[in-house]
């Protein structure tokens, strides 16, 4: 059985680090201290990495739900630092669980728990429609509409979908 050397133990001390494991629980999960990886053979070092990469998998569901709820709690009113701290213990299903009660909490209070979503960039087919009706604006000296916009591309491709909607509504006074 070959040992599996010291670059490849360098990199499953790292990978463990990195998942948030110390140095106490890799030498329980690995059989051998810190400086004896290097040693392990070929198989165990597997074995080794597959627990590791299951540990960073689980890391990131966990900071992932953490941050679900600290989100909750700031729609609730509660400071989200002092929920960090209450729930640093908690496992993984009991998060789950209190992410659970607190949509349901505001919920009953008629609170939309939803994230809210990005506004659409305007198209590029309302930002071709724009630039030409500003072209015959342009041509003709009509400067109605009920608001003022970019007159630019640029400016234009800067817009959210529904400023666009809106900007394309005055240059063609249907409102």
């Amino acid at each position: 059985m070959a040992a599996i050397g010291t670059h490849r133990a360098q990199q499953i001390i790292a990978d463990a680090r990195a998942a948030g494991i110390t140095d106490a629980q890799l030498v329980h999960l690995a059989g051998y201290d810190i400086a004896d990886i290097e040693y392990m053979s070929g198989r165990k070092a597997s074995q080794l990495s597959m627990a590791i990469t299951t540990r960073a998998h689980q890391r990131k569901e966990r900071d992932a739900a953490l941050t679900e709820l600290l989100r909750l709690a700031v729609l609730a009113g509660h400071n989200p630092d002092v929920i960090a701290v209450k729930v640093a213990a908690k496992t993984i299903d009991e998060i789950n669980q209190l992410i659970t009660a607190s949509t349901a909490y505001l919920h009953g209070k008629g609170i939309n728990t939803r994230p809210a979503q990005p506004a659409r960039p305007a198209t590029t087919r309302q930002v071709n429609h724009i630039m030409t009706l500003l072209d015959r604006r342009a041509r003709s000296g009509d400067g109605g509409g009920f608001m003022t916009g970019p007159t630019t591309r640029a400016g234009v491709e800067g817009l959210t979908a529904e400023e666009a909607s809106t900007y394309i509504d005055s240059l063609t006074e249907t409102y």
